[in-house]
């Protein structure tokens, strides 16, 4: 993974190489999707159709490379994909956005979290992101060769499984997502709800390792278990984390993916914000980290961004 001088420092964690951005987050500029050609699209995806925007960064020429966005937990629309849409915008790549099945303008039943569930679950909706794969390759000003996926939280899981299914798919960029099972992040984050926070906000660090520990330990139902797709994939991965993510268990998910190295699958990369939440906010300054710079960096050091 490639560094700019000055940016950031890399360490070794768990058996993987990682990028920690050292330099001070700054304050969010203005948002490149203001500027963005907008179409509103439908997307055939068997039993369902689903409605999404197609952004292209202003001033783009030429077949630019492209990502659907992997959409978090809940009933969420395209409108709440705006961090990842501008994330996406700034880098210079094309993005499509859709409303999640049973959502906006999207037709369909919305599909409910059910730990036991989530094997089907996500299969479903990966099955969703998979149509909108295809169907974006297919438009006029896409390389079909530099199409990815990209998103954050629940979509860390979704995302990978899309890709093992869909061979048009040549990276994928997850921010704080958990390649863990999803019984194990449900514990986690079971233990951040149900205890007492200091002040407001993100929970207490010392409540954050209280849940890893409750992680490591978790013998319970696994649910949707990634392990074996996190396995297959042979396409670069980069993982997006902030160490005081008080959402998920991210130094569990680190030391998941250095054991990932260590079995050979080395296509895996990680990017660490040392203070930031589950939304690359620091939690100190009060400002955003760059997450546009680190997926740019990373996008030039494997050939997708040129």
């Amino acid at each position: 993974m490639l560094n700019r001088p000055g940016t950031g420092a890399r360490a070794w964690v768990g058996g993987v190489a990682v990028v920690f951005t050292l330099m001070l987050a700054s304050a969010a500029p203005a948002s490149p999707v203001d500027d963005a050609r907008k179409t509103e699209v439908t997307i055939p995806a068997g039993d369902v159709v689903l409605a999404g925007t197609l952004y292209r960064p202003a001033g783009a020429t030429g077949d630019l490379p492209a990502v659907v966005l992997g959409h978090g937990s809940g009933r969420v629309t395209r409108e709440f994909n705006r961090f990842w849409i501008n994330a996406s915008v700034a880098t210079g790549v094309a993005v499509l956005v859709y409303d999640k099945r049973g959502t906006g303008g999207s037709t369909g039943t919305f599909l409910k979290w059910e730990l036991e569930e989530t094997p089907a679950l996500f299969q479903t909706l990966a099955a969703d992101m998979a149509h909108a794969v295809r169907w974006l390759a297919k438009q006029e000003g896409i390389d079909r060769n530099r199409v990815g996926l990209m998103g954050g939280s629940q979509a860390g899981w979704i995302m990978p499984l899309a890709a093992s299914q869909e061979p048009i798919v040549k990276f994928v960029i997850i921010g704080e997502g958990v390649p863990l099972p999803a019984g194990v992040e449900e514990a986690h984050g079971y233990y951040l709800d149900n205890v007492s926070k200091e002040g407001e906000g993100n929970p207490s660090m010392r409540h954050v390792a209280a849940a890893d520990a409750l992680a490591l330990e978790y013998a319970g139902p696994s649910g949707f278990d990634p392990a074996p797709v996190l396995e297959s994939l042979t396409i670069p991965v980069l993982w997006i984390f902030g160490l005081y993510d008080g959402v998920i268990p991210v130094r569990q998910s680190i030391d998941r993916i250095g054991q990932l190295h260590k079995a050979g699958k080395r296509n895996h990369s990680i990017h660490v914000f040392p203070f930031g939440d589950h939304n690359f906010q620091n939690v100190f300054t009060k400002e955003r980290y760059s997450v546009p710079e680190a997926s740019r960096q990373w996008l030039q050091s494997i050939g997708i961004q040129r």
